[in-house]
């Protein structure tokens, strides 16, 4: 099994970075539903652990575009997340 470069690495958070912003605006369009606020809270929740763990290891998160506030892009209301 080959090692993946930074690149691919770089395309596939983007990749998930896309579809948390995707899933976040269509729990902020229909807020009453349940599953689309909690997958919106899956994809933030991953985010997060890839942001923590790059920091973690003095990565450059600007590089695979997570220098931006999760918290207030992800939330199913538009608003921060207190979690």
């Amino acid at each position: 099994m080959r090692e993946l470069t930074n690149d691919e690495w770089e395309y596939i958070v983007s990749r998930v970075l896309r579809n948390a912003k995707d899933a976040a605006e269509e729990a902020r369009q229909l807020p009453y539903r349940e599953y689309k606020a909690g997958r919106a809270l899956a994809y933030y929740e991953a985010l997060d652990t890839i942001k923590n763990e790059l920091l973690a290891r003095d990565a450059d998160v600007r590089k695979f575009g997570l220098d931006i506030n999760l918290n207030e892009l992800l939330s199913s209301h538009g608003e921060a997340h207190n979690g």
